[in-house]
């Protein structure tokens, strides 16, 4: 069974125990009436949609911060490269100048 129930002013209605979930749903709507049933379904609506937003701003988050992990990765490999790069120069210049 089903129990239907809705909150009004910081308080817990039960509106009965229903066989199905649809029989729960139409007393609840027949409890909001029209303009509170239209009300409730325009703030799912919106908290649907804040929900989809709050989403895609953490994937967003998510990626932007994987591509400054990528962008420091290729910083350090080319500044690793830069000092192996001085590294054999100098090893080179020492060379020449013992075979000088």
């Amino acid at each position: 069974s089903f129990v239907a129930r809705i909150g009004h002013r910081s308080q817990l209605i039960t509106l009965g125990s229903f066989a199905t979930a649809e029989g729960g749903a139409l007393a609840y709507a027949r409890k909001l009436g029209r303009e509170g049933s239209a009300a409730a379904a325009a703030a799912e609506k919106d908290g649907t949609a804040k929900a989809k937003e709050k989403r895609a701003t953490k994937e967003a988050n998510k990626v932007s911060k994987e591509a400054k992990e990528a962008e420091t990765r290729a910083a350090n490999a080319a500044q690793k490269a830069r000092k192996e790069a001085e590294k054999e120069a100098r090893e080179a210049r020492k060379e020449a100048e013992k075979e000088a």
